[in-house]
């Protein structure tokens, strides 16, 4: 179901998805239905794909062993071991980038470049700049899910859950100013602010 927006709209996640369809990152297709369980009327719903490793198998292309899936900042949490928030694969290339984005002057163009070569800069620009519009306060914490193709491969985003957006904690959330916070905030880990 819609979650945080079960109360009031119930679409938001599903048409920010559809109005975000043609942007560079993976959005969930739906399709709405009318749920019956034993011939009891249990309302509108939505059926959704489920970003997994088969989703990017069938979109991609790609073997599912050789895709890596990670979400939530994984293994750059220092209150949790490294390896959590590997969904699929490994999330040892990731955890080398954040060390690189950490400890290297993005000024300097052969770093910008190394960058460029492990990330897919437009999915991740695109996934920004969404989730800012949209101001989702469940964001950049949660919700954050990223993969990659091998361990040669770009990391690009999946753009899912924006039920907490939409000013769902009224017209006083600033979803930028959470996202720029030079040392993160309360509700955002310093790993997912800039």
């Amino acid at each position: 179901n819609s979650l945080s927006g079960w109360q009031t709209t119930v679409i938001k996640d599903e048409c920010t998805a559809y109005v975000c369809r043609d942007l560079e990152f993976d959005v969930l297709a739906s399709q709405p239905v009318v749920v019956f369980l034993n011939g009891e009327y249990w309302g509108i719903q939505c059926i959704r794909e489920y970003f997994d490793d088969s989703f990017v198998s069938e979109e991609y292309d790609f073997e599912k062993d050789s895709i890596n899936m990670v979400l939530h900042g994984s293994g750059n949490r220092p209150d949790l071991p490294d390896d959590w928030g590997t969904v699929y694969g490994t999330n040892a290339d990731h955890i080398a980038l954040y060390d690189f984005l950490n400890n290297n002057d993005l000024s300097e163009e052969v770093n910008y470049n190394f960058v460029l070569d492990k990330l897919n800069i437009e999915s991740i620009i695109d996934y920004y700049c969404a989730e800012i519009y949209f101001n989702n306060a469940d964001w950049p914490t949660n919700n954050n899910k990223l993969w990659q193709n091998g361990i040669d491969g770009k990391w690009s985003q999946m753009f899912y859950d924006i039920d907490g957006g939409w000013s769902y904690l009224g017209t006083s959330f600033n979803a930028l100013h959470r996202a720029l916070s030079d040392n993160g905030t309360a509700q955002a880990a310093p790993y997912a602010t800039m």
